[in-house]
C-alpha cells in the first residue's frame, strides 16, 4: 500500500513543473502584451500632440492674425512635444542655409518626396513618421499663402515641450510674419 501512495505522489510531482512552466509562459505573454499596448497608446498620444500643435495651435494663430485687423503683434508659447528639437519654417523655392547639423542635406530627401509646397518641418526630420504623423506641413489660410519669415530656414527651438513664436502682421501686408520672440 505504501508503494502505491509513493507512485501517486511521484506522478503529482512530475505534473507540477509543467504547470509552473505554463503559468510562467502565460505571465510573460501578459506582460509583453501589456507593454505593447502601453507603447502603442503613448505613440497615439504623441501623434495627437503633433497634429494638435500644427493644426489647432500654430495654424489657428496664423489664421486668426491673418483674418484680423490691419496690424497685430502677438508672442505665444505653444505646447508641443519634447521629442523634437526644432520647428523650422522653410521656403523650398529658395536655397537652404541652416546652422542646424544636417538639416539642409536631410531636407533634400524630403524635397523629393513632396510637392514642394510644405513650409513647416519638424526636426529631427523623419521622427514624426515614427508616430504616424507628418514631418513636413503646408501652412496656409484658405488655400492661400499667408505666412512669411526672415531667413531660410527659420528654426525655432523646442524647449521643455514648448515653442515660443512671435506673430506679426504689419499695416498693408497680407502675410503673417513668424519670428523669434
Amino acid at each position: 500500500m505504501k508503494k502505491e501512495k509513493q507512485k501517486n505522489k511521484r506522478a503529482q510531482l512530475m505534473g507540477m513543473p509543467f504547470q509552473v512552466i505554463f503559468s510562467l509562459i502565460l505571465v510573460a505573454v501578459a506582460i509583453f502584451v501589456g507593454f505593447y499596448v502601453i507603447k502603442m497608446f503613448l505613440e497615439r498620444a504623441e501623434q495627437a500632440n503633433i497634429n494638435d500643435f500644427v493644426r489647432n495651435q500654430l495654424q489657428y494663430e496664423i489664421q486668426s492674425i491673418w483674418e484680423g485687423p490691419e496690424e497685430a503683434s502677438v508672442t505665444k508659447e505653444l505646447i508641443f512635444s519634447k521629442n523634437f528639437d526644432y520647428v523650422c519654417f522653410l521656403n523650398q523655392s529658395k536655397p537652404c542655409n541652416s546652422i542646424i547639423e544636417d538639416f539642409c542635406s536631410n531636407y533634400g530627401i524630403w524635397k523629393t518626396r513632396s510637392d514642394n509646397k510644405e513650409n513647416l518641418f519638424l526636426v529631427p526630420l523623419g521622427k514624426a513618421e515614427k508616430y504616424d504623423a507628418q514631418t513636413a506641413w503646408f501652412l496656409n489660410c484658405n488655400q492661400k499663402e499667408c505666412v512669411t519669415w526672415q531667413g531660410n530656414p527659420l528654426c525655432l527651438p523646442v524647449e521643455n515641450g514648448k515653442v515660443a513664436i512671435k506673430f506679426t502682421k504689419e499695416s498693408g501686408s497680407n502675410l503673417v510674419k513668424v519670428s523669434r520672440p
